[in-house]
């Protein structure tokens, strides 16, 4: 009974290739040249490829350059020729534009596909539509520079701010003192303390400006930092 079993057991199946070799894999090897697995693109998926490659070009269009609209045209840049723009028109019933593809095909070209971007951005959620204008920038006359008067202004300031300082401080009257240690006078303490505002540093480092006006003879004497502080914080 073994022997009967083993003997009408099946065997493997066994394939012939069609040049008559046996194929002990089990598969079929097909001359070359007779099956062609290659995927096969209609004619419809070559036309809606296209469709999207200009869509997507017009995306770029809108994306990296500035639409202009004059007159009922809108100016569209070249993507491949510097400094050339394509006129279009955008109607209610037809469109148009002045590009070799357009004129070849009479179908939305790019270009078209682009100003159609541009306008529906431009159209707020509540239906207004936000106008773009382009505005003229005049540009600003300028004169020339006297630098010998600018040179001479800006090296002696200081000079004439102490002089008409001294000058507006000096008819500040002020209370007589009858007793206690001589303080400064009201006149000197408006002219140190505006002095000191004037030149912007701390009250230490003002003191050689202080030194300056001194020998110049617009304060009797070199006050201390500290009473220049008082001067500033005093009310009267």
């Amino acid at each position: 009974m073994r022997h009967i079993s083993a003997f009408n057991k099946k065997a493997p199946p066994v394939l012939v290739t069609p040049n008559g070799a046996v194929n002990p894999r089990g598969t079929v090897d097909a001359p070359k040249g007779q099956f062609d697995l290659r995927p096969t693109v209609t004619r419809f998926q070559a036309m809606e490829a296209t469709v999207d490659s200009r869509e997507q070009r017009a995306l770029e269009i809108a994306d990296r350059f500035r639409i202009v609209e004059s007159n009922g045209q809108f100016f569209v840049p070249s993507q491949k020729i510097a400094n050339k723009k394509y006129a279009v028109r955008i109607g209610r019933a037809s469109e148009f534009c002045n590009c070799p593809d357009f004129e070849l095909r009479h179908t939305p070209c790019k270009h078209v596909l682009a100003v159609r971007l541009t306008i529906q951005r431009e159209l707020n959620f509540d239906g207004t539509t936000t106008v773009t204008e382009t505005v003229e920038v005049t540009k600003r006359t300028t004169y020339p520079q006297d630098w010998p008067a600018y040179n001479t202004a800006q090296t002696t300031e200081k000079d004439h701010f102490q002089m008409l300082l001294h000058d507006l401080c000096s008819g500040i009257q002020g209370p007589i003192q009858t007793n206690g240690r001589p303080r400064m006078s009201l006149a000197e303490s408006a002219f140190c303390a505006a002095f000191k505002v004037y030149s912007g540093f701390s009250a230490r480092r003002f003191m050689s400006d202080l030194r300056e006006a001194n020998e110049r003879g617009y304060v009797e004497k070199v006050p201390h930092f500290n009473s220049v502080l008082n001067a500033l914080e005093n009310p009267s």
